[in-house]
């Protein structure tokens, strides 16, 4: 297996960073229904199992909604099955 020195950035605009890649300044992992219509994203089909990693990201808060706090839950609990 080849081990490869991804770059990486975090940014908080999920439309700057969708605009970024539209204009060819890499690769994202964003929701399908945010650039459905965006004909400068393609889509790439990886069929082999992810090398790096993909984090959740978020800023602290003093106070979760409940229902973010079931997402990070729901999450945490079931994401590593499909890993």
């Amino acid at each position: 297996s080849q081990n490869y020195k991804i770059k990486r950035n975090f940014f908080a605009d999920i439309y700057a960073i969708i605009d970024a890649v539209g204009f060819g300044y890499g690769q994202a992992v964003v929701s399908k229904h945010l650039v459905k219509k965006n004909k400068l994203i393609k889509e790439k089909k990886y069929n082999k199992k992810m090398i790096s990693p993909i984090f959740l990201s978020y800023y602290h808060r003093s106070y979760i909604p409940k229902v973010h706090s079931k997402v990070i839950e729901a999450l945490s609990h079931h994401v590593k099955q499909f890993l």
